[in-house]
This record gives structure tokens, sequence and C-alpha cells, in this order.
């Protein structure tokens, strides 16, 4: 996975299956586990601790 910052893209840690993105402040994704994840500021993901096996992203945190 990447994101683009001062015009490059950089890499970014982590193995999704799916991705939704509102905004560059509104990352979320899942993995082959089901497990979600949310894109931290600092480039970082946390875990959330539910399973999903579809995931889709309207803004405002409405996931």
């Amino acid at each position: 996975m990447f994101y683009f910052h001062n015009n490059q893209w950089t890499p970014v840690e982590g193995a999704l299956i799916q991705i939704a993105v509102a905004n560059a402040d509104d990352v979320w994704g899942i993995n082959a586990n089901n497990d979600i994840f949310y894109l931290e500021s600092n480039q970082t993901w946390q875990q959330v601790p539910e399973k999903l096996t579809h995931i889709s992203n309207m803004g405002h945190n409405a996931v």
C-alpha cells in the first residue's frame, strides 16, 4: 500500500484486501482475516476489535 504526499508515493506497512477512503484523514480497511483497521495521522494502522467481510466509508467516521 502507498499514500501520496509531497508529490511522491510513500509505502505504508500492511496487507489489506479492501480499503475504503473518504478523504486523507478517513481511511479504513480489512485484511484477509477480516480484521478491521484505520489509518492514524502518523501513517500507522490501528486495529479495531471487531471483524468485517466488507467495508465502505462515507466520511466523518461513518464506516
